[in-house]
């Protein structure tokens, strides 16, 4: 499970805490985000789910430093971290490169988002290099939104007809067709050092969503990776209204993700 809860601002920085934990064993994470609709906490859960949202586009490249504080059994790791983000005018297309430094190891991650088919074809792509200590890890994905049916696995189909039946018809449905390869980056695990970080080559991510404010809200995903399938339950979707620049903002308040192999 992760559970999120907004901690404090400091200057241009919102702080989060965050739990990590599977059974008994727990990570504890105090995360910087520098803006409250870019970076969003989505960014971790099992790669390739590891996604950026940047819900502001900016004209001028936006940039963001800070560090990660990791405590795991009684260990503590501060983890430098450097965030570049630059959007087009039309928002079509985002890019940003993220920096981390531990001691020896780094991991530097370039993620490229296009969604210039959206209107026309319904369908965006999305790119992660992570180039690290070990190696390199690449994850590349075509999402359709409201996708056919006939599109799903057996898996995925049964898996939305119980969220129906429990929640009633979503507001957005995505299909994620999913291309791996690689070495997992080693800080990645760092903060996620119990659960399996490497999937197939080849899969698909199907989610539901059940949106509330801010573009958030309560979400249900099936990965189907062969062998690998995991259903991930997204919710305790809450807000709260800070001053932010001289205007009163929401930002993100808690946020909570199980995640249950079967």
């Amino acid at each position: 499970m992760i559970d999120m809860r907004f901690k404090r601002r400091s200057k241009d920085c919102l702080y989060y805490d965050v739990v990590v934990s599977s059974g008994r064993k727990r990570v504890e994470i105090e995360l910087p985000r520098y803006h409250p609709m870019i970076g969003g906490i989505e960014v971790f859960g099992l790669p390739p789910q590891n996604e950026w949202v940047v819900l502001t586009p900016h004209k001028n490249p936006f940039v963001g430093k800070g560090v990660i504080k990791v405590k795991n059994d009684k260990k503590i790791a501060k983890i430098k971290e450097r965030i570049e983000i630059v959007t087009n005018e039309e928002d079509a297309w985002r890019f940003v490169e993220r920096d981390w430094h531990l001691g020896k190891k780094f991991e530097r991650q370039l993620y490229f988002e296009d969604w210039s088919q959206m209107k026309a074809a319904g369908c965006n792509q999305k790119r992660w290099v992570f180039v690290h200590s070990n190696g390199m890890y690449v994850v590349s994905v075509l999402g359709h939104m409201n996708p056919a049916l006939k599109l799903l696995t057996k898996k995925q189909k049964e898996f939305l007809e119980k969220i129906k039946a429990e929640r009633g018809k979503p507001t957005d449905t995505w299909l994620k067709q999913v291309n791996t390869n690689g070495t997992p980056p080693p800080l990645y695990k760092q903060l996620f050092p119990f659960w399996k970080t490497q999937l197939e080559n080849v899969g698909s991510v199907f989610e539901i969503g059940y949106e509330k404010e801010l573009s958030h809200g309560d979400w249900y995903k099936f990965f189907d990776f062969g062998k690998q399938c995991y259903e991930v339950q997204e919710d305790n979707w809450t807000s709260k209204s800070i001053q932010w620049k001289g205007k009163s903002t929401k930002i993100k308040n808690t946020y909570r993700k199980y995640v249950r192999e079967v």
